[in-house]
């Protein structure tokens, strides 16, 4: 019986404590899940978007799914050297659909960008949010030793003391940015996050439930710690590369994503822009790093609107097929602007 408890736990402890947070191809998409700071870091008066990952579905029958919806606005303060407070609101959803393992997110940020040169539209921000979790979990998926038969099939009932299959729990997280952006066409933009630093409790086990005196049935969700760096710089007069790398910590896990981005500006219309570029993921876990992936991401922008599209091909030799590991992500953002749209435009 302690034997098959202790399998439970292992299962539970996997999807909600051992894995990292989620991550994204297209992490510039969804700036509040990178760096609160970065809530108010674009070109208009407010932001409204998504964003959708399906990951290893040719082999899975049921893939995992994350999607977020964002909005965004923000608010000049002065009139002369205008500093910017923005607000943001996201909703995230993850899902392992195999075992039904679902986690929902709100979060709602807000940010203050202080002005430094106007000249060079240069910033410095920060940034806190925070977020209301939801967690959840199907037992009907799993199933356990004494649930079989002893011949074709895990037909009987268990025996498990199983604990409570829903918990919510408050978060927070802060983070720090710099960007500048003068007029020769070059931006930078650098950041710093750390996400959880509360270290909330996560485990589906609450303090009534007795499981063994000997064992430690708390779960604490590890700090993540988030760095990222992005360059543009004009090539041509209509050709922009945008080097991207984002590196994040977590417990024992660490990963970087490395990438390049070719933005091609139509001269003959204006608010058209095309971009593509390669990019790999690297991953550290436990005490291996691997080159985990490499993808391809491809967008266009019209006046405002933005579409983004990702494929993410695996490198591991897990299940023997590297390809059904792969991701797809598509990204869809729409940008309202306002008539003084040049007073705060760096560029992420």
């Amino acid at each position: 019986m302690k034997g098959n408890f202790l399998v439970l736990l292992a299962v539970l402890y996997t999807f909600a404590v051992s894995a990292q947070d989620a991550s994204f191809t297209q992490y510039y998409q969804v700036p509040a899940y990178v760096n609160p700071a970065l809530v108010g870091n674009f070109n208009g008066l407010f932001k409204v978007g998504m964003n959708y990952r399906d990951q290893w579905r040719p082999a899975l029958d049921r893939p995992y799914a994350t999607f977020t919806a964002t909005g965004e606005s923000k608010f000049l303060i002065g009139k002369r050297d205008p500093d910017v407070v923005a607000l943001g609101i996201m909703f995230f959803s993850d899902r392992i659909s195999r075992f039904d393992l679902n986690t929902t997110q709100i979060a709602l940020t807000g940010s203050y960008h202080k002005l430094l040169d106007k000249r060079t539209k240069q910033y410095i921000g920060i940034g806190y949010q925070a977020a209301i979790f939801q967690k959840s979990l199907n037992y009907e998926d799993l199933t356990f030793g004494d649930q079989f038969n002893a011949i074709d099939a895990y037909s009987n009932q268990t025996l498990e003391l199983l604990p409570g299959n829903n918990i919510g729990f408050l978060d927070m997280s802060a983070g720090i940015d710099y960007s500048v952006s003068p007029s020769d066409g070059h931006d930078l933009n650098v950041g710093l996050s750390v996400f959880h630093f509360t270290a909330p409790n996560i485990s589906f086990f609450g303090k009534e439930d007795f499981v063994d005196k000997d064992l430690d049935v708390a779960a604490f969700l590890d700090p993540r710690w988030t760095a990222h760096v992005s360059y543009g710089f004009h090539t041509s007069p209509n050709i922009v590369l945008e080097p991207r790398v984002l590196y994040m910590a977590q417990d024992q896990h660490r990963l970087a994503m490395l990438s390049a981005l070719f933005k091609y500006k139509n001269p003959k219309s204006e608010g058209k822009v095309f971009y593509f570029g390669p990019g790999m993921r690297m991953a550290r876990n436990i005490d291996k790093t691997n080159l985990e992936s490499i993808y391809l991401i491809v967008g266009y922008d019209f006046k405002g609107l933005n579409l983004g599209l990702s494929y993410e091909y695996n490198n591991k030799d897990l299940f023997n097929d590297r390809n059904g590991l792969s991701s797809f992500e598509i990204s869809l953002n729409y940008f309202g602007q306002y008539e003084n749209a040049d007073a705060f435009c760096p560029s992420f």
